[in-house]
């Protein structure tokens, strides 16, 4: 009897450690790589040339590799860029252009509307939290692109953070590095 239930643990324990819980970190529209960021949410892929809205302030933090045939800066803005991007390397971000045409992809920071903690469009995912890359969302069932009760969810921004539910959010860990208000 002490060996079934030794053989049970064991098993609910291997269970738990091969089923790949997600950490989801909450995006806005200044992060670079987000959809929630492009104009139609459409990002570029590695040929297109990039440009950016005109005649407003643009703040934009950039964390990973990226590629574009051309970018035409901001008159007035700050880039951000985080340490060790290489510039001119396809980011996992980006789609591939296979038919070599460069398209004119519009850098649309003026949207600046509440996260919806059930809208895919606001989360990044990592497959662990110590992970580096990112994943592809698209390739995820889309019950998994948005954080669950095994999640972890990382809140990493410097100012206050909101947040919309009409659900209640049942979440395994939270990484709150500022402050958060979760609305319902």
């Amino acid at each position: 009897m002490n060996n079934l239930l030794l053989i049970l643990l064991i098993i609910n324990i291997s269970i738990k450690l091969c089923l790949s819980y997600y950490s989801y970190e909450l995006i806005f529209s200044n992060d670079f790589e987000s959809q929630l960021g492009w104009k139609n949410h459409n990002t570029p892929c590695d040929n297109d040339i990039i440009s950016f809205e005109n005649n407003i302030t643009n703040i934009i933090s950039i964390s990973q590799n990226f590629k574009f045939s051309s970018i035409l800066l901001p008159s007035n803005g700050i880039l951000y860029i985080n340490d060790n991007i290489k510039i001119g390397k396809k980011g996992k971000w980006q789609c591939s252009n296979k038919n070599n045409v460069s398209h004119k992809k519009i850098y649309n920071v003026s949207y600046h509307g509440r996260a919806n903690f059930y809208d895919s469009i606001h989360w990044r995912i990592k497959e662990k939290d110590f992970y580096e890359d990112y994943i592809n969302p698209q390739t995820l069932l889309h019950y998994k692109r948005v954080p669950d009760s095994q999640s972890t969810v990382v809140i990493p921004y410097g100012i206050s953070t909101q947040i919309e539910s009409k659900k209640t959010i049942n979440i395994q860990r939270l990484i709150n590095r500022y402050q958060v208000s979760l609305l319902k």
